[in-house]
């Protein structure tokens, strides 16, 4: 079930106001998407990292009802103006102790975010974008199938006019989980999650693009 940190509003599933059936029509809001990958063999080292965890799935339900957010032409969503639940799932060969932690740097966006994965903390978006609470973990975890959730509240309108005029067409944020350092020892990875989203204009034509990998 999808989790309970709020920011302040939510909605039932259906009344996002986006493109149900995915003929372009979304009664003059802009769609958001969502889609995601394991990036455990595309981290940007070189060489790549090698990780203890994959990412296996990813599903975005309302906050309060726990139903799944619509879907824009086969894709997962985040409605705006809405308290969201992400749930990520991964799979771990290694136990998960205390002092994981996660860090991440945009690229072309002033944003960055790091803390403990064990515990709560919230984190503001830039230019009025909303924020993101992560509701920690009760490590040690062992290992096997685990899932995150992670609360989004994104604004009820996107500042696309300000987004254009700083030339944010596409944005990345990277975030690695690590493992704590034991006597100087080099950091452990364990995992790496990718997520890609787009904004779509009502009549279903991309008008701005950004990637962002939550921590998994």
């Amino acid at each position: 079930a999808a989790g309970d940190a709020g920011f302040g509003k939510d909605g039932a599933a259906g009344d996002a106001g986006f493109d149900k059936d995915g003929d372009g029509d979304a009664d003059g809001r802009v769609e958001l998407t969502l889609e995601w990958s394991d990036c455990s063999e595309d981290d940007g080292d070189v060489p790549p990292g090698e990780y203890h965890a994959k990412v296996v799935g990813l599903d975005v339900y309302y906050t309060s009802t726990g139903a799944p957010t619509p879907r824009f032409k086969g894709k997962q969503t985040l409605p705006l103006g809405r308290n969201l639940t992400i749930v990520f799932a991964t799979l771990n060969r290694i136990p998960t102790p205390p002092g994981t932690s996660f860090a991440a740097a945009a690229s072309g966006f002033p944003f960055s975010m790091s803390g403990s994965t064990c515990d709560a903390q919230a984190i503001a978006i830039p230019l009025g974008l909303g924020g993101v609470h992560f509701s920690g973990r009760p490590c040690p975890l062992p290992p096997g199938l685990q899932k995150t959730n992670v609360t989004v509240l994104l604004p009820e309108v996107l500042p696309l006019g300000q987004l254009s005029f700083l030339n944010m067409q596409s944005l990345s944020l990277d975030v690695k989980q690590v493992l704590p350092s034991v006597d100087g020892a080099p950091e452990v990875k364990l995992c790496c999650s990718r997520v890609h989203s787009e904004i779509f204009s009502p009549g279903g034509r991309p008008t701005f693009g950004f990637g962002f990998n939550p921590f998994g």
